[in-house]
């Protein structure tokens, strides 16, 4: 582990995996979620991943990127991934979840939002927050695949996970039973019915709410932008498929 000129504790777990503690102090983290409780409208939010999730988050609740994207956390991506600030682009694909359930995926869109060595020329990364369970019981984090093992970063509330989206990875698969149930029951059913089972089943296992903050960034060049614009169209189709669904 390293400690940057501001304090931040950066640890690396391999492959580009950096988990930087020290971003967000707690005055600042307990005003973050008492604000997505208070303002976020829970009726934005689709369902997806056997859970609730708000695409366009930033476009939704520009405060909420204004709170996220200080000096301290630029600072920390620009030293941790050696990008200049003048290269360095965040962007508008962002999304907030609450209890999703993950599988293990790229997040390339097998290759339709980026190839890999161009995600990996362009740094194209992804920023999560992830609200952990109070008791520390139970590690929420992101999942990745690193040197052939199954690497879960350990996270205390307000670390941040930096990760490349050309990473295989996963989000909290769930509960045992319900993670096996799902890898069982994917092969031979259709997904709305899966879906209804295992997001009912889920919420016999949550203790409290499971909430994250994703958003994209990368190197400010063709490929960034080809890969936001393409993962933003994504988003506006979940959402608009949700709206006519009901």
């Amino acid at each position: 582990m390293t400690l940057n000129k501001n304090n931040v504790e950066i640890k690396h777990y391999g492959n580009g995996v950096f988990r930087l503690r020290g971003i967000y102090d707690k005055t600042q983290l307990s005003n973050f979620y008492k604000f997505l409780e208070k303002k976020v409208d829970k009726d934005n939010l689709i369902n997806l991943l056997h859970g609730k999730v708000l695409p366009m988050l930033f476009d939704y609740y520009p405060d909420i990127k204004d709170f996220l994207i200080t000096d301290k956390l630029l600072s920390a991506i620009e030293n941790t991934l050696d990008i200049k600030p003048e290269e360095l682009k965040i962007s508008s694909h962002s999304d907030y979840h609450i209890n999703t359930l993950g599988g293990w995926h790229r997040d390339l869109g097998d290759g339709t939002y980026a190839s890999y060595s161009d995600a990996a020329n362009s740094k194209i990364y992804k920023f999560a927050l992830i609200k952990q369970n109070p008791l520390n019981k139970i590690n929420l984090s992101t999942q990745f695949f690193i040197n052939k093992k199954i690497v879960k970063p350990n996270l205390l509330d307000g670390d941040v996970i930096l990760f490349p989206t050309y990473i295989l990875h996963r989000g909290y698969p769930g509960n045992f039973i319900v993670s096996n149930l799902r890898r069982i029951l994917f092969r031979v059913m259709r997904y709305d019915k899966l879906d209804y089972i295992i997001t009912n089943l889920n919420k016999l296992f949550i203790k409290s709410n499971r909430e994250a903050v994703f958003f994209s960034f990368g190197l400010n060049s063709k490929t960034f932008q080809e890969f936001e614009l393409t993962n933003i169209r994504r988003a506006k189709d979940q959402i608009k498929n949700q709206i006519e669904k009901y």
